[in-house]
């Protein structure tokens, strides 16, 4: 990736110029309330430097860094000076290479899990255009993660986490499908989405079996199938508080998502999570 850096003034013109390139679909929307920080930093003389970022690919020129301070500069109606980054694709730039130029910046509004892995989607072909949303994107983020850290924590950094939606894409586009089904509000969850994930690594025709039946309940023929035992939990559990459902831990969702897919694949009587037990492994069908 070729880049250079200068030094100038962001006026107003300019500002509004650089808000034209604004059309890289995987850019975060603008928050207002960052604007207006900026804006009471340029007002009281305490704003110095603009920074910002643009980048040619594919033959295209979006800005990559700086949506927010040339709002601000636009709404201030005065010139700030300015630092320009400007990035060009050479041949053998990745998708992945690309995406990092989005994702580096975070000048005073860091950029979540989320808005880093909506960056990364948009270069894998998850993004609108595609019939993906932010919020999808993020769900399959979350869950790659929960699988990637294996302790249910964040540890995988952000960029990490994010490329694994391209290596683990038609997984995301099983989860997709799953999720078109009605209703599956249930489903929408972190840890239970990294369940469908791995039990569709293990068996595809089994897993989409399994997880439609737990979606609409159609297919449950006893009181004791693991897909309505499973689907009973996620309709009446809630990993908040403030829901009006008991509220149970993240790992308990994502513990009974495993056990029920045990017992469908095996033939067991589905076993219920217990606080302090490890996670199960998921098994293959027999």
């Amino acid at each position: 990736m070729n880049n250079k850096g200068t030094k100038g003034v962001l006026t107003v013109k300019k500002a509004s110029e650089f808000l034209a390139m604004n059309n890289y679909p995987g850019q975060r929307d603008v928050g207002p309330k960052h604007v207006d920080m900026l804006f009471e930093k340029m007002q009281s003389g305490d704003f110095h430097w603009a920074q910002i970022a643009t980048i040619v690919y594919e033959g295209e020129k979006h800005l990559a860094n700086g949506q927010h301070q040339c709002h601000a500069v636009i709404r201030h109606g005065e010139s700030v000076k300015m630092f320009l980054i400007e990035f060009t694709e050479e041949e053998g730039d990745t998708k992945d290479d690309i995406a990092n130029v989005f994702a580096q910046f975070n000048n005073d509004k860091g950029r979540s899990r989320g808005d880093v892995a909506w960056i990364y989607a948009n270069q894998y072909k998850m993004g609108r255009e595609s019939g993906w949303s932010p919020r999808l994107v993020k769900l399959c983020n979350t869950a790659l993660a929960w699988i990637a850290s294996k302790k249910f924590s964040y540890k995988i950094s952000k960029e990490d986490n994010s490329k694994m939606l391209a290596e683990h894409k038609r997984q995301c586009e099983f989860v997709r499908e799953i999720l078109k089904i009605k209703p599956s509000d249930h489903l929408r969850k972190g840890p239970v989405v990294a369940a469908m994930i791995m039990s569709h690594l293990i068996d595809k025709t089994m897993a989409r079996e399994f997880w439609a039946r737990v979606a609409n309940g159609i297919g449950v023929t006893k009181e004791k199938d693991p897909c309505g035992i499973l689907r009973d939990f996620l309709l009446s559990k809630s990993i908040y508080s403030h829901s009006g459902k008991e509220n149970v831990s993240p790992k308990a969702f994502h513990c009974n998502s495993i056990y029920a897919w045990n017992g469908f694949v095996t033939g067991r009587v589905v076993r219920k999570f217990k606080s302090g037990q490890e996670v199960p492994q998921m098994e293959s069908p027999k």
